[in-house]
C-alpha cells in the first residue's frame, strides 16, 4: 500500500505544474497532537503567497480522500534552506553551499558546511576548508541547502480537513452544529464532531 506522502505527491504534482510550479516535497507529521499535511512547492523565480493559494489541493484531497482522520493542510515554499532528500534535489544543487548534520560526531563535529560536489546512492561529498569530504548515507541525519537569508517563507494554511471516515455526512458550520463537540484548529478552522443521524 502506498504511503500517504506518495499518494498526496501524485495528486499535488500535476496541480503544481498547472500553476507554473514544481512539487518539491510532501510531509505528513504529527505535532502537538495534530496531524499536518505539508506540501512544498518551488519555481525558479521563487514562490509567493499567490502561488501557494493557486496550488490549492483541497478539492483534489476531498475527492481522493487519501487520509483517514483530521489534519491541517499547509502549502508553502520549499524555502532557501530547503532539505535535500531526493536524487533530483542533489543534482539541482550541485555546486551550491549545503549544511550537513550527522547522527554522531565525526572528528569532534556533528555539523559541516561546504559546497556540494557529489551524490552517489545516498553518500554525499562536499568540499569544505579546501578538501573533499564524503559522508555515508547511514551517518547523515539531514542535509539542507545553506540558508541565504532571503526572508520569510510564504505559507498558506488551509482549513483543517474533517475526520471524513468517522464523520462523512456532517457539513454543519460551527454556528449551525447542534453538537457540543466542536474542536477549533488553526486559523479559525473548525473540525465538527457532530454525529449525523
Amino acid at each position: 500500500m502506498a504511503k500517504v506522502t506518495e499518494l498526496v505527491a501524485a495528486l499535488a504534482a500535476p496541480i503544481a505544474e498547472q500553476n507554473g510550479c514544481t512539487l518539491w516535497d510532501v510531509e505528513y507529521v504529527r505535532e502537538a497532537g495534530q496531524w499536518f499535511l505539508r506540501v512544498y512547492i518551488d519555481k525558479p523565480e521563487g514562490i509567493s503567497i499567490n502561488d501557494c493559494e493557486a496550488v490549492s489541493l483541497s478539492d483534489a484531497l476531498d475527492e481522493a480522500d487519501p487520509i483517514e482522520g483530521s489534519y491541517v493542510l499547509e502549502v508553502s515554499s520549499a524555502g532557501a534552506d530547503r532539505p535535500l532528500k531526493k536524487p533530483a534535489h542533489f543534482q539541482q544543487f550541485l555546486g551550491a553551499e549545503v549544511d550537513v548534520r550527522l547522527y554522531r560526531p565525526l572528528d569532534g563535529r556533528k555539523e559541516y558546511t561546504g559546497v556540494l560536489k557529489g551524490y552517489d546512492g545516498g553518500d554525499v561529498t562536499i568540499e569544505t576548508a579546501g578538501e573533499a569530504r564524503t559522508f555515508v548515507k547511514k551517518d547523515v541525519a539531514f542535509l539542507r541547502r545553506a540558508g541565504t537569508g532571503r526572508g520569510p517563507v510564504p505559507t498558506m494554511q488551509g482549513r483543517p480537513a474533517a475526520a471524513r471516515r468517522r464523520n462523512k455526512e456532517c457539513s454543519y458550520a460551527e454556528e449551525e452544529c447542534q453538537s457540543a463537540e466542536v474542536q477549533r484548529a488553526g486559523r479559525g478552522g473548525v473540525l465538527c464532531r457532530h454525529q449525523p443521524d
